[in-house]
């Protein structure tokens, strides 16, 4: 059997080559490469403007269109994740219009 942190490596290999399928960036883990930013909670570097931490487990409602779920974080903001899918979509779309970075809230 294989233990979560087999399982949460593994998950981070399978999002680098997938986003540099996307987006043609190279992309790595930062437990490899950059300690600092692992320790920060960020899992991938080479994502341009995203800060990408992966998780292996969620729920998520499966209808027509975008589908979301919004994560409300104690005193820490709401955070939404998405079918890979639309991300894919919408991330192709930024990356092919170069759209620059919004600012922080």
């Amino acid at each position: 059997m294989i233990d979560s942190k087999e399982k949460g490596k593994r998950f981070e290999r399978w999002a680098c080559k997938w986003w540099h399928q996307i987006t043609g960036r190279h992309v790595e883990r930062t437990a490899a490469v950059a300690p600092q930013l692992d320790n920060a909670g960020i899992d991938l570097i080479g994502t341009g403007i995203w800060a990408v931490q992966c998780k292996s487990v969620e729920r998520m409602p499966l209808t027509a269109g975008v589908n979301i779920v919004l994560h409300k974080r104690s005193k820490r903001g709401t955070v939404v994740s998405m079918r890979l899918d639309d991300f894919a979509w919408i991330l192709s779309k930024l990356e092919d219009e170069n759209i620059p970075r919004p600012s922080a809230n």
